[in-house]
């Protein structure tokens, strides 16, 4: 995911305009698994993304609060604090407790742009079938009609 991400141009640029603006909020109460990947430590169902890792399929009807979360600090830095897991870790552990409030900054929402490389790029040999049926809906979805001119 990252070198997917790291290839297009910086968010909020004509390239790859920030298109949601659905807050990141923490969840009072989180949600648990293994992985930080997996759980509802936010709250809305976008879950955050590995960067390092294969993503999970995106839903087609994502949007708002069901948009994957990213960390844009961690994008850029790959030595930088990992700050969903070490939340995700600390809640584990029982150190810290859910709390409401708005997630850090550094947290954001993946774009259109990007949701849409991400989908096509999922490359687990096992989807074919759903990556093909994604990528034939993100063409659908994504068709521009030109009005014709009767003179």
């Amino acid at each position: 995911m990252r070198e997917l991400f790291q290839s297009l141009p910086e968010i909020g640029s004509a390239g790859n305009p920030h298109t949601c603006t659905a807050r990141i909020t923490l969840a009072v109460t989180p949600v648990m698994r293994k992985s930080p990947y997996a759980g509802m430590i936010f709250n809305g169902l976008g879950r955050p993304l590995n960067l390092d890792g294969v993503s999970a399929t995106l839903p087609a009807s994502m949007g708002g609060y069901k948009t994957p979360i990213m960390d844009e600090a961690l994008l850029r830095d790959p030595s930088a604090e990992d700050w969903i897991r070490e939340y995700h870790g600390r809640l584990r552990r029982g150190e810290i407790e859910g709390a409401a409030g708005p997630a850090p900054e550094r947290l954001r929402r993946i774009s259109t742009v990007e949701s849409a490389l991400s989908l096509i790029h999922i490359s687990e040999p096992t989807r074919q079938a759903e990556i093909s049926y994604a990528v034939f809906c993100l063409k659908k979805k994504n068709t521009t009609q030109i009005p014709l001119n009767k003179a």
